[in-house]
């Protein structure tokens, strides 16, 4: 099966939504985590824009989880999920701590177990905090959650490169899927290696990420392939 992350920056407000709806429809992932999504916004207009993407595209199951609140204080924005398989359970949680950069709320991680074949797959989605210390403990939370799963698999726009994150992945459990490769093309950011897929080691998986390029949002999409 093929899992993609991917950061929409909202459709960039829906002003190129039907681009991110094509490089979508172009990787043609199983499921896809998604990061920056508007619900009901003032910024975005009206509609849930995971659902939205499940509905164009053809994905008969979605999540959406909440996270801060938007800064005109109407609709919601968060992350969420899109899944070509049937979802068993989901649920969004909070990390404990807040970040520096997140006062008007928590940031948290999607974790929906999906049946896939008949083997359940824990997937899980985040979109991690700008100062480091927040990202540290967020990155202790979900992963210390993941050691329960038999099978799991993290994506995320984790606003961190990949030596950070390395010290919080334990590599006997788990393998982190892009060493360095960019998924941030902007200005002289455009080395930053900042999306990740993390996969349990119970997985037969892809030696690294393919990253997907395209101009209409800020971040590329990167995917790769798993067997569960």
């Amino acid at each position: 099966m093929r899992i993609a992350s991917y950061n929409i920056k909202c459709f960039n407000y829906n002003a190129d939504k039907e681009k991110i709806l094509e490089v979508l429809r172009t990787v043609n992932a199983d499921v896809v985590g998604i990061q920056e999504a508007d619900v009901d916004s003032k910024r975005s207009g009206p509609g849930n824009q995971i659902q939205m993407a499940a509905e164009a595209l053809g994905y008969p199951y979605w999540y959406f989880a909440k996270a801060i609140t938007h800064r005109s204080g109407t609709g919601a924005y968060g992350h969420g999920i899109l899944s070509r398989y049937p979802i068993l359970s989901a649920e969004t949680v909070d990390y404990a701590v807040v970040g520096e950069n997140d006062h008007d709320g928590n940031r948290c991680y999607a974790r929906l177990l999906l049946d896939v074949g008949g083997k359940e797959l824990a997937f899980y989605n985040t979109h991690l905090t700008l100062d480091r210390a927040g990202r540290a403990a967020e990155l202790e939370q979900v992963m210390a959650s993941m050691k329960q799963d038999a099978r799991a698999v993290l994506t995320g726009d984790m606003n961190a490169l990949p030596e950070e994150i390395c010290s919080h992945v334990d590599p006997a459990l788990f393998a982190m899927l892009n060493p360095g490769i960019p998924t941030f093309p902007q200005g002289e950011n455009s080395v930053k290696a900042i999306d990740h897929i993390i996969v349990g080691c119970s997985l037969k998986r892809s030696e690294s990420i393919t990253v997907h390029s395209a101009d209409c949002s800020d971040h590329n999409l990167i995917y790769a392939e798993i067997e569960v």
